[in-house]
């Protein structure tokens, strides 16, 4: 009989505690519940407080001034070029235009522009050639452009004309370093390649 008696006060303890263990946890987690709301709320607060401050301040300071300043300059200078579409709807790279597609014609008048009259005179001479000329023979003085790229010569340029225009129109990626073309001269240069390269 004395050793039942240990047992049923055991089994009293046992349940006892696991049922208070239930009450904690119930106790806690009714507990939790107004921490998450206030928490949630303190979120809420410094979230709105965060859109009210920093959006206005960006709206304020970067779009009226940086958007402002690129409408003005950059697109104003887009437009300079004779017949020049696209614009931003084209998607800039490297702060111009791109144009994968054909922006003229095979034979289209282009205002007389040619190799001769145009190309080489006004783009490649000023743009291109002091890494890409013939004249130029070691790496270094090409800047280590690919030896037989030559654009102060004629059958160099009608070989590589679709890397000049992919280049020059696409990428945007040539020339690396300045002076640089503007949106406007890349653009003719593509008129002139699209309608034909005329020598």
């Amino acid at each position: 009989m004395r050793s039942g008696l240990p047992t049923a006060i055991v089994l009293t303890l046992v349940l006892g505690s696991l049922s208070s263990c239930g009450g904690d946890d119930d106790a806690g987690s009714d507990a939790g519940a107004p921490f998450d709301a206030g928490t949630d709320a303190s979120g809420a607060g410094t979230d709105a407080g965060r859109d009210a401050g920093d959006d206005a301040g960006h709206d304020a300071g970067d779009d009226s001034g940086t958007d402002a300043g690129h409408d003005a300059g950059t697109d104003a200078g887009w437009d300079a070029g004779p017949d020049y579409d696209g614009g931003e709807d084209a998607g800039l790279i490297r702060g111009c235009p791109s144009y994968p597609d054909p922006v003229a014609t095979v034979g289209e008048d282009i205002g007389g522009h040619t190799f001769l009259t145009w190309a080489s005179p006004m783009f490649f001479e000023i743009y291109c050639n002091r890494c890409h000329s013939e004249t130029l023979v070691t790496p270094e003085a090409r800047m280590y452009a690919p030896a037989g790229l030559d654009f102060d010569v004629w059958t160099s340029v009608r070989r590589e004309i679709p890397r000049i225009r992919f280049d020059v129109g696409v990428s945007n990626f040539m020339p690396t370093s300045a002076p640089l073309p503007t949106c406007a001269e890349r653009y003719e240069l593509l008129r002139w390649i699209d309608s034909g390269a005329p020598l």
